[in-house]
């Protein structure tokens, strides 16, 4: 081509020839080099750039002229296609921006793997420290629970604190059993109570309240505690004097305070906002006061003294009136008529103004009074009468029959008269006067109570063990003022069945705790209520199996009426006395072991399923009625079995029902007598409870051939009621013993059941109580009892690190 002057060849002066065409018009009119200009444009394009690079990576050699990222990827798709186009050293170059680049790629690998340890360590030690810190945090946690839990098991001097700090502990570290342990305990205090007084306690049961319960006062050494429940601080409000408190007295409004003073002063306060009315002197010494339900008449008689001042208030005026005795109690009503009650079964009745008595009225043995009426009960040839009178007239207001405990009474402890006459509160019932019958009773047996409320509403407070409470005051289960000698609870859980004191069964609703119905367990049960009597539920029924002591009848009884559908008679057995117990078994069987007699009976229609086992000569000497001091059955599921166990000499003995023999023997290591407590439903295990330290409950093996062996039960850690419910909850499958019984720390024996799928547990300890099994709602009760208490900042100053200080704000 050059040739033919088509290109030109050149040479510049450092030797490089080139070509060039000769004139541009050949790249428009020669269309063959003008395909090829069109076809290597691209790459020659390219390849100027390329060289244009090569040539300043050689000239500084420095990495940061190689090529990279799409500029290297393309020179060697390049490379790989034209080879032969390229140049030496522009190979070299291209091969070598593919080492660097190879080169970064490591370092970024390493960079990103160093890093990517890096983040795993740093995320490590990160988890490390938390969880370390967590770690810190749950036994700081659990040691304040710990701490708290020994605190409240401690305060019963101040009860309000040791409820607060018991859910204190709880929320704090709920897995601290012990925590748990005196929250129950607590809970349990307080199951029947609707509100406890925070701040108050046990050293005084003198109470006084407003007719309405906006005012609650109790007495202390050197003053009164003052309430309002419904309003203001959980904490009560106090007048301190400056002497002994000789007697206080509260009219019904709750609008005047009388606090006397063993110095001879008497403080009149509206209890309200504690500001002083005024003052009065009277003899020094203990002092008896009464005020009329408005506040405008005051009583006082001083100990030793027969004469009683009676005070206008409003005139600041006084009068005396002598009585031949001394007063037991006063009373004024609002117009100023008085009447004071002696020693002697008289009540004296003082017209206003008048100094020498009206009428004089013979008292019953139970009997209040309130200025205008007179009430009480009285022992008639027809049983037990309630009767009342107006003061004034002599007339009868009330007179109808009732049965309640104690009518016998004494003038000395006289009950009290409140609401314009209609509620008697006598030893522990309350009467309404108006409808006839006992609406309620304090959940704790207390010498001294008030009633508060209107219009039917009522609720009684009462010192009992945890201090101030007020209970609802209805017929309910938790207020029963009889004492429970036996419980069962309905297969549906919806009825809990009593036998009480008095001789008389009763149900109560589950749900409510009110009561349904009631009736005399036999026809002398009323005159003899002593008898041991036992009462169990049928599997599958809504019915209930009752036996007596001495008495050869078994009765079937229809829930919740307590219909009589069933009798029969037991087999007569030689042993009496001797051990009473009844259990239902599986599809409504029964297991009675009466007079030495043990048999299976049938309830569908009621009839005797096997022939009796005569157990006579294997009762000890000296037995007694109480099924868990001798001999002890418990029978498999189905009936057709049962344990009959020994508990002094230990054995165990296996007895197949349908045959009426012993099928096996086992004799029980160790020394002493022991509790029992349950067996599994095949009779091949059997749970034993010892009052020895840290081996409360033991869980026995009882193989068909060999030895028993003893291992530790799931649940119990003590041996306290409260492991007794550990125990059932962790084994719902074993047959328990209804008569076994345990304690409560620092308090009575008593059997516990659960019902309602484990939910809800039957206490019994001669009071019956239907409670929760979950330490949540333990915890949401004692604060709703404790009325919004929290922890001063005294107290919160005392808590220990990683306390809940809120317990009760807390979900």
């Amino acid at each position: 081509m050059a040739t033919t002057r088509l290109l030109v060849a050149a040479e510049d002066r450092q030797g490089v020839r080139t070509l060039r065409l000769a004139h541009e018009s050949l790249i428009t009119r020669w269309g063959r080099l003008k395909e090829w200009v069109e076809e290597d444009c691209e790459f020659r394009i390219w390849h100027y750039e390329l060289r244009r690079a090569a040539e300043r990576w050689s000239a500084e050699r420095e990495p940061a002229r190689l090529l990279g990222g799409t500029d290297l990827e393309t020179a060697r798709e390049w490379l790989r296609e034209r080879p032969d186009d390229l140049l030496k050293d522009e190979r070299a170059f291209i091969e070598a921006s593919a080492r660097g680049a190879a080169r970064a790629r490591r370092t970024w690998q390493v960079a990103v793997a160093a890093g990517v340890a890096l983040v795993f360590v740093a995320v490590f030690l990160f988890i490390q420290n938390r969880n370390k810190e967590q770690e810190g945090q749950e036994r700081l946690r659990a040691a304040a629970a710990q701490t708290l839990a020994d605190r409240a098991e401690k305060g019963q001097a101040n009860p309000d604190l040791a409820a607060l700090q018991a859910v204190a502990a709880y929320r704090t570290d709920p897995g601290v059993q012990k925590a748990q342990r005196v929250l129950f305990d607590r809970y349990s205090d307080f199951a029947a109570a609707e509100r406890l007084l925070a701040g108050s306690g046990v050293t005084s049961d003198r109470i006084l309240a407003a007719e309405d319960g906006g005012v609650v006062v109790q007495e202390e050494s050197h003053g009164v505690a003052i309430w309002q429940p419904d309003g203001g601080s959980a904490l009560p409000e106090r007048i301190t004097l400056s002497s002994p408190l000789a007697g206080t007295a509260l009219s019904a409004d709750g609008r005047v305070l009388a606090v006397a003073t063993e110095e001879g002063v008497v403080e009149l306060r509206r209890p309200r906002d504690r500001e002083l009315l005024g003052t009065l002197e009277i003899p020094k010494g203990k002092a008896l006061l009464a005020l009329d339900p408005a506040g405008r008449y005051l009583a006082v008689r001083v100990a030793g003294s027969r004469t009683v001042r009676v005070w206008d208030l409003e005139r600041r005026r006084a009068r005396g009136v002598s009585l031949p005795g001394e007063a037991q109690t006063l009373q004024i009503a609002d117009d100023g008529r008085l009447s004071a009650s002696l020693g002697d079964g008289r009540l004296l009745v003082f017209e206003p103004g008048r100094s020498r008595p009206a009428r004089t009225v013979r008292t019953a043995a139970v009997f209040a009074h309130d200025g205008r009426t007179v009430a009480g009960c009285v022992r008639t040839r027809d049983g037990v009468r309630v009767r009342s009178h107006d003061l004034t007239t002599g007339a009868k207001i009330a007179d109808f029959p009732l049965t309640i405990r104690g009518c016998e009474g004494n003038v000395g402890r006289p009950g009290t008269l409140s609401h314009g006459g209609r509620l008697l509160c006598v030893e522990d019932v309350v009467i309404d006067l108006r409808a006839g019958r006992i609406i309620g009773a304090p959940a704790t047996y207390t010498p001294s109570y008030v009633v508060t409320g209107r219009d039917g509403r009522w609720s009684i407070w009462a010192v009992g063990g945890p201090g101030l409470v007020r209970y609802p005051a209805a017929r309910t289960l938790g207020t029963d003022p009889y004492a429970v000698r036996q419980t069962t609870v309905t297969d549906d859980g919806r009825h809990v069945v009593t036998y009480d004191g008095d001789g008389r069964l009763r149900v109560w609703d589950a749900a409510s705790k009110l009561l349904v119905s009631e009736r005399l367990a036999a026809p002398d049960s009323g005159s003899d209520p002593g008898v041991e009597t036992r009462v169990v539920a049928l599997t599958g029924r809504q019915e209930i199996a009752v036996i007596r002591a001495g008495s050869p009848d078994l009765t079937l009884m229809s829930v919740p009426d307590l219909r009589t559908i069933g009798s029969a008679r037991l087999p007569a057995g030689s042993a009496d006395p001797a051990p009473l117990s009844l259990h239902a078994a599986a599809n409504g069987r029964l297991v009675v072991f009466a007079g030495g007699m043990l048999t299976v009976w049938d309830t569908g229609p009621l009839r005797q399923a096997f022939a009796g086992v005569d157990l006579s000569e294997r009762i000890p000497t000296g037995a007694t009625w109480d099924a868990d001091q001798a001999l002890v059955v418990l029978p498999n599921t189905e009936g057709t079995a049962a344990l009959v166990i020994e508990r002094e000499t230990r054995e165990v003995e296996h007895w197949d029902l349908t045959l009426g023999r012993a099928t096996r023997s086992h004799l029980l290591p160790g020394d002493g007598a022991f509790g029992t407590v349950a067996a599994s439903p095949d009779l091949a295990r059997l749970i034993t409870y010892s009052g020895t330290a840290g081996e409360h409950f033991t869980a026995w093996s009882l193989p068909v051939s060999g030895q028993p062996t003893a291992t530790r039960p799931e649940g119990p850690s003590q041996g306290y009621i409260f492991d007794l419910l550990q125990l059932r909850k962790a084994n719902p499958e074993l047959r328990y013993n209804p008569a076994f019984s345990i304690a409560k720390i620092g308090d009575a024996e008593g059997t516990l059941t659960l019902f309602d799928r484990g939910r809800k547990l039957l206490y019994n300890a001669n009071e019956a109580s239907i409670l929760s099994s979950a330490p949540d709602d333990w915890a949401a009760h004692v604060c709703a009892v404790l009325g919004g208490r929290s922890f001063t900042a005294a107290e919160r100053a005392q808590l220990p690190p990683g306390t809940d200080t809120a317990p009760c704000a807390s979900p």
